[in-house]
């Protein structure tokens, strides 16, 4: 468990790194006015996260977190393998859960 906190302290160096990497890259290609409109896409802005991305993936979570639940409630009922077979079931009944939704609400 100990590694796990290495991990993610590694996983946000390297995002920290990549994110200042690029920002000077932008400022070094603007001050030696090298932009062109073949350089467009590194100038624009992430499109902005939607509710219905942050619905799926919270969907998927509980899905997820219900197999765990179960798992905890009857520990001699699942073996590992039924465990991770109960994970990708519910988390892909989230999915199709939120199918039906994104599609009832872009037909409104």
């Amino acid at each position: 468990m100990e590694y796990i906190f290495g991990i993610a302290w590694v996983i946000v160096l390297g995002f920290i790194v990549k994110t200042f990497a690029d920002y000077r890259l932008q400022k070094l290609i603007i001050d030696r006015k090298m932009v062109d409109e073949n350089l467009s896409h590194l100038f624009k802005r992430p499109a902005p996260v939607n509710g219905l991305s942050s619905i799926k993936w919270g969907m998927v979570m509980i899905g997820i977190g219900l197999a765990f639940l179960a798992k905890q409630f009857w520990p001699y009922d699942f073996t590992d393998e039924g465990l991770a077979g109960l994970i990708m079931l519910m988390g892909g009944f989230g999915f199709i859960l939120y199918y039906f939704i994104a599609k009832n609400i872009e037909n409104k």
